[in-house]
């Protein structure tokens, strides 16, 4: 029995001035929220209403621009998400004349990009601040045009009794905030 005793103390001893292996550093990782977000161009936009080849038809009603492109990076706290709005914010659009938004599928780019609420085919009529995309998360476009999402401009005819012939200028602004 002493030799069992005398064994495993002098086993514990052996072990416990065996040197150490392996050691630990703490590393803490602080990432900031990230909202940012730009239109790429890829010219100006000029939407015409063209004039009948023939009198007594009418103007030509859907005219469309599809040179810009809306391009964001953004990066939110956990359970949090963002959407990007869009609205007139300086000019009119012209009476008789709607002035209408669509966002194309999504190209280039990583994470979670957000849902499509004014697609090409489902549009919305610009004026007040409207929601276009939702539910972004950690997410990045691509930088310029050829990246992100390419922004469909539609301007018809709503009212002809309306119409005044002139040039109307509008500003769009786009807004990437939390939800």
């Amino acid at each position: 029995m002493r030799k069992i005793v005398l064994t495993l103390l002098l086993t514990l001893i052996y072990l416990k001035g065996k040197a150490q292996t392996s050691g630990n550093a703490s590393v803490s990782l602080t990432f900031s929220s990230v909202a940012r977000i730009s239109i790429a161009s890829s010219g100006s936009s000029t939407l015409t209403l063209g004039s009948p080849a023939t009198a007594g038809l009418a103007l030509t009603t859907t005219v469309s621009d599809e040179t810009k492109w809306l391009n964001f990076t953004s990066a939110v706290a956990s359970g949090v998400s963002r959407r990007i709005e869009a609205s007139i914010s300086a000019g009119t659009v012209p009476s008789g004349l709607q002035l209408k938004l669509g966002l194309n599928a999504a190209v280039g780019g990583g994470g979670t990009l957000g849902t499509i609420v004014a697609s090409v085919a489902s549009p919305i009529t610009l004026g007040t601040a409207a929601t276009v995309l939702n539910n972004i998360t950690g997410a990045y476009t691509g930088v310029g045009v050829g990246n992100g999402f390419k922004l469909t401009y539609t301007v018809n005819v709503s009212n002809y009794g309306l119409l005044r012939s002139g040039t109307n200028v509008v500003q769009i602004t786009y807004t990437l905030i939390d939800n």
